[in-house]
């Protein structure tokens, strides 16, 4: 925030002198009232808005040398129009003085200056969403591989057991005389309680010993 508030007040003490100087520059060529309007407001775009824009560029899209050198000269050539600007609407054949010049000249390069925090701070942003985006995502396709078949998860059985042995505790809890017998329970007699209980879903079990039995004759 306090670098949009910075970028904003920098950009607007400079874009009315460039508005003032590229208005007044066009009206003397071509004296059209609206016409000048809108070429002050090009200028605008053309200096501080466009070095803000080829500024970010450079970090996206400048990958091979002739694009980084592309975009540093639109860089200094749009810089350059800032600060011309300002310096004759502010400087040229007026008394100079240390705060003139560092009014005029300071808002169109901190105008600069901020745009490349802002540029960096939006590129630590993207970089992190798009890590926790990727995260998120093998996350989700771990748990939802492990959640598939359940049964063949590795900790499966323990905590299969454990639900069994807090099931054992609730219901236990309730009753006043195994209350206190169950709060004593050690480790090896919750293994053979919870062995127990496991053992008594498995109570139909076909082997190939047994057979069938034979019907009784109908009478």
């Amino acid at each position: 925030m306090l670098s949009i508030i910075v970028l904003l007040t920098a950009f607007l003490l400079s874009a009315m002198r460039l508005y003032h100087i590229g208005y007044a520059t066009f009206y003397e060529t071509l004296a059209h009232d609206l016409m000048s309007i809108i070429a002050g407001l090009a200028i605008v775009l053309l200096s501080e808005a466009a070095a803000v824009l080829f500024t970010i560029a450079l970090s996206v899209i400048g990958q091979t040398s002739t694009q980084r050198r592309i975009l540093l000269a639109s860089i200094v050539g749009t810089a350059a129009l800032a600060l011309s600007g300002n310096y004759y609407v502010a400087l040229y054949e007026h008394e100079l003085t240390i705060f003139n010049v560092l009014e005029a000249m300071l808002p169109p390069l901190l105008t600069l200056s901020t745009a490349y925090v802002l540029k960096e701070l939006l590129l630590r942003v993207i970089e992190q969403r798009h890590a926790d985006q990727i995260a998120y995502e093998q996350a989700l396709l771990d748990w939802q591989r492990s959640t598939a078949n359940p049964e063949s998860h590795p900790k499966f059985t323990q905590a299969y057991a454990t639900e069994l042995r807090d099931a054992l505790i609730k219901i236990n809890r309730r009753r006043k005389a195994s209350k206190s017998a169950i709060e004593q329970l050690e480790a090896p007699q919750w293994r053979t309680l919870v062995k127990h209980e496991l053992q008594t879903e498995d109570w139909f079990d076909v082997t190939d010993e047994e057979t069938e039995p034979t019907a009784a004759p109908l009478s």
